[in-house]
């Protein structure tokens, strides 16, 4: 079993222990198999998930391969066929939520989840997903058979192609001339030219009619049993015949002989004849009803023929002979009447043809830039909704206006654009606003973002997408019609809006601008944020280290509740935080070792100096250096930008 430690034990430990225990009772391992099958699955997905993300921020070169299939081979011994449909379901399953959803929950099995990948599309994965949560997989399969891709499943659950059966064989040079030499022999008898599995076919029909007229060999008329089977009178102990005298049989073996043997006298049902038993095994398929096996099987009896069952159709089901035993031997309950109404149970009860569709483990998959993943299908988004926010009061009451206004005009929420710096809450305001319209919430990043059909767009949805400035230019172009027609609120975020094409960026009615936060908010959405008690003191702290940005408060707010953890601390107070800061190389302000490299090197310089000079000084990219150390120093006020460059004030 998995041993299960607390916050603080995680934190020491480096190994995860799992202990294996045998001699478990029956119920006991049937619930480690279920719970060690789901912790399977999960480590499948998972193992998708950050292969699918390697491959598509391309973090692989960093690493050195060529691709992540190659790093899953190279680094963690993996086949390369599985590695490839690893990353091939991961792929899927950003697009197809609902499925991704109900695997996360416990309620379908990843050899389900890659069925349906291959053939659905986020425009039919509600049908496909409620047929799979009602056949078993070996049934999904079957209907699945020569389904093509983005065809929704048939109602009927017909028209698919009927089973087919591989077969092959190496042969040598002289034995492949004799099967020729045979095939234009039987072409010849049959007047016309015969595949290899109408060749095949004949052979095995001439020589079972050649054995059939063979001395000593004859069709059987008989029961299924060939040995003599005696009762006692007195004791009802059942012994069979053998060449070293009688050997008594248990009542179990006894039954299932008795169930399709010959009876000489008494007063039981007639035995079940050539006749009916080929009728019925030919009924269930020539398998057995409960395993599926197609080896040993017997025609058994529902209502035993000891018990007065009769001996026709509707009594007798196919059983393999390890089923059968098990049904005589009292571990397999059957009732009903065949061929529908037959219901299988164990002795307690419970229905065996139904999967266990929850182990108790479920999976969180966060989505791309902390958003949220709600399927439009699945239901409403959650969360806070706009008066639960903290900070940008003027977004907040434009926002409301829109809103109030949508629902008097009972038309959807004109679009909107947000711009300003990341990490402000663009995202976390178009959740909000998603709540407080109670629409479904779909969450794209506009790089990410290659045709129309990825935005999976449903009428009556909030769609936000992220850095919409990188939307293609293609794709721009057709969001247009999807703005001006569908019943949809579009919601756009961009941190540089002059880079949006022109007619996209007019197409946004609402445009707010998000500014930095005050140190008061920043502490107030500390002190709701924080897993641990938490003083004044240290959230106006980490608030005035944090440069007016939520994220760099909630990122520093992270570091120091890991330092709480480590050192069994009870509360976060003041020392806690410089303790953090310092960790981080992080001063009061938030600056770190380039914010502080660069001022020493202007202020040493005493004369302005060129950005791509000071960039270079300080060892960072000239973008990266623009967009980060002097735009944070610009905004403290401690930096000049002239004509002739950048200056210390």
């Amino acid at each position: 079993m998995v041993t299960f430690m607390s916050t603080k034990q995680a934190v020491r430990s480096k190994n995860c222990c799992i202990r294996l225990r045998p001699g478990l009772e029956a119920r006991e391992l049937e619930q480690a198999l279920v719970r060690s099958h789901r912790s399977n699955d999960i480590a499948r997905r998972s193992l998708s998930f950050y292969l699918d993300d390697m491959q598509r921020r391309g973090l692989h070169q960093e690493l050195g391969f060529s691709s992540a299939v190659h790093f899953a081979c190279q680094r963690l011994s993996m086949n390369r066929r599985h590695a490839r449909d690893l990353v091939a379901v991961g792929k899927a399953l950003r697009e197809l939520l609902l499925i991704d959803q109900a695997f996360c929950d416990g309620h379908l099995a990843w050899s389900k989840l890659r069925l349906l990948v291959s053939v659905a599309t986020p425009e039919n994965e509600a049908a496909w997903l409620e047929r799979a949560l009602e056949l078993s997989c070996h049934q999904l399969e079957a209907q699945m058979r020569g389904a093509e891709f983005g065809r929704a499943p048939r109602k009927d659950g017909k028209g698919t192609p009927s089973v087919r059966f591989q077969f092959g064989a190496k042969l040598a040079p002289a034995a492949h001339e004799i099967l020729q030499q045979a095939r234009r022999k039987i072409c010849a008898e049959a007047g016309a030219e015969l595949d290899d599995a109408e060749v095949l076919l004949a052979m095995a029909e001439y020589r079972l009619r050649e054995m059939a007229g063979a001395p000593g060999i004859q069709e059987s008329r008989d029961s299924l049993y060939r040995v003599s089977v005696g009762q006692c009178p007195s004791c009802a102990k059942s012994h069979v015949n053998t060449e070293d005298g009688p050997i008594e049989l248990s009542d179990a073996e006894a039954s299932t002989i008795h169930c399709d043997a010959h009876v000489v006298g008494g007063g039981k049902a007639a035995p079940t004849s050539p006749a009916l038993r080929k009728r019925v095994l030919a009924r269930d398929g020539g398998r057995c009803v409960h395993c599926g096996s197609a080896s040993n099987l017997h025609a058994h009896h529902i209502v035993f023929r000891a018990n007065g069952g009769k001996t026709d159709a509707a009594n007798l089901i196919t059983a393999c002979n390890r089923c059968h035993g098990m049904i005589h031997d009292g571990f397999l309950v059957v009732k009903g009447q065949a061929p529908h109404q037959i219901k299988i149970t164990d002795r307690d009860g419970r229905e065996l043809a139904k999967p266990i569709r929850h182990s108790g483990l479920r999976i969180s998959v966060e989505a791309i830039n902390g958003g949220t993943r709600v399927p439009p299908e699945h239901g409403k988004a959650v969360g806070k909704n706009l008066s639960q926010l903290i900070g940008q009061q003027h977004v907040i009451e434009g926002l409301r206006v829109a809103c109030q206004a949508a629902r008097v005009a009972e038309r959807p929420l004109r679009h909107i654009l947000f711009t300003g710096p990341p990490g402000l809450g663009k995202t976390t305001m178009a959740r909000a606003v998603a709540v407080e319209t109670e629409a479904p919430f779909i969450e794209r990043t506009g790089v990410a973002v290659s045709c129309l059909e990825d935005l999976s767009v449903v009428d009556g949805c909030v769609l936000f997408i992220d850095e919409i400035h990188g939307l293609p230019r293609s794709v721009a172009e057709l969001l247009y019609d999807v703005m001006d027609k569908k019943k949809v609120c579009v919601i756009g975020a961009t941190t540089n809006p002059n880079l949006m094409p022109k007619p996209l960026r007019d197409r946004f009615t609402v445009q707010e601008e998000f500014l930095s936060y005050s140190d008061e908010e920043l502490a107030d959405i500390v002190s709701q944020a924080s897993c641990a008690p938490i003083d004044s003191e240290a959230s106006l702290m980490i608030a005035q280290a944090s440069m007016g940005t939520p994220r760099k408060a909630l990122s520093l707010l992270a570091s120091v509740e890991d330092h709480l953890l480590a050192n069994e601390y009870s509360i976060i107070d003041r020392a806690l935080v410089e303790q953090a800061l310092k960790q981080r190389r992080m001063d009061h302000r938030g600056f770190g070792p380039n914010h502080i490299r660069t001022l020493n090197f202007l202020r040493q310089r005493n004369r302005p100096c060129g950005q791509a000079r000071l960039a270079c000084s300080v060892g960072l990219d000239r973008q990266v250096f623009r967009e980060t150390v002097e735009t944070e120093l610009l905004q403290y006020g401690l930096i000049e930008v002239t004509p002739q460059g950048i200056m210390a004030v």
